[in-house]
């Protein structure tokens, strides 16, 4: 028989991406960039708890009986967490024609995670067993690096119907 005995809560996303795209041609030439910021709040704050003993107070760990039947409360289940996290993407690119029948594209891309620090208790802050204890993850200075180039031949073996596309790419995580 499966309890149900809570839920863990909706969680609250707020994210604001700043985002700028400039691009310039020159000639048969095309000059990309991008940046883009993110700062992202993630919160799963307000679990729900339906058990309550015989005096009305939330029972949030242990062992209790319903019914009959004998079940474990894990404190863990109800506990809260806030995230904060902040991102900065850049990219750039190249594209133009380099003679009449061979063209380049290039593109290179840097995504770095500024913070993302997650703030988890162990039991829920209403616990009676609740000391102000919880856990920190922090994640920065990672992200990627990345690179690719195209070049592209028009008519290659002498037919309209034939290009020839070879490329390169690079990524790295850092």
């Amino acid at each position: 028989m499966k309890m149900y005995y809570g839920d863990s809560s909706s969680e609250a996303v707020t994210t604001d991406l700043t985002k700028l795209k400039m691009g310039y041609e020159f000639g048969r030439w095309l000059a990309r960039f991008t940046l883009a910021y993110e700062d992202r709040e993630r919160g799963d704050n307000s679990p729900t708890n339906y058990l309550c003993d015989p005096s009305g107070n939330p029972v949030w760990s242990g062992t209790y009986v319903m019914g009959g039947d004998r079940f474990t409360i894990n404190a863990g289940h109800f506990a809260v967490s806030q995230q904060n996290r902040e991102t900065l993407l850049m990219g750039a690119g190249l594209e133009g024609v380099l003679n009449n029948n061979w063209s380049l594209d290039t593109n290179v891309s840097v995504f770095d995670i500024l913070d993302d620090t997650t703030l988890s208790s162990n039991v829920n802050p209403a616990a009676s067993t609740f000391d102000g204890s919880g856990r920190v993850k922090q994640y920065n200075d990672s992200g990627w690096v990345t690179l690719d180039a195209k070049a592209r031949r028009k008519h290659f073996l002498n037919r309209d119907d034939i290009n020839l596309v070879a490329g390169y790419g690079y990524t790295t995580i850092v």
